[in-house]
């Protein structure tokens, strides 16, 4: 059996890279969706209580339409940006060619 080669990708990101995801997250949730029956609280609480653990901060993003997910990503810093794009390509989520070096999000 063939062991896929793990790269820096596949873990948890360094922690301000998590923390950036996480508070753009909420208030992207608070600014764009209607709270009037609790749903944008029931799932920001759930971001409230997620840590720097493995793939996590993409759960986060995961939790947005895709198109809600490149916006919200697209008000994060370069880093962030350039973390989430290496990322999903490392682990097959996106093709290189469609964001590649000159794609960014």
């Amino acid at each position: 059996m063939l062991k896929k080669k793990r790269s820096i990708y596949d873990t948890a990101p360094p922690d301000d890279v998590f923390a950036e995801v996480k508070n753009r997250a909420r208030q992207y949730w608070y600014d764009n969706f209607d709270n009037t029956l609790g749903y944008v609280t029931g799932e920001v609480e759930r971001i409230g209580g997620m840590s720097n653990y493995d793939d996590n901060y993409l759960f986060i993003l995961n939790m947005f339409d895709h198109i809600h997910e490149r916006r919200c990503i697209s008000s994060m810093s370069q880093k962030t940006k350039d973390w989430i794009r290496k990322s999903k390509i490392a682990k097959g989520y996106i093709k290189p060619e469609e964001y590649g070096e000159d794609k960014p999000f």
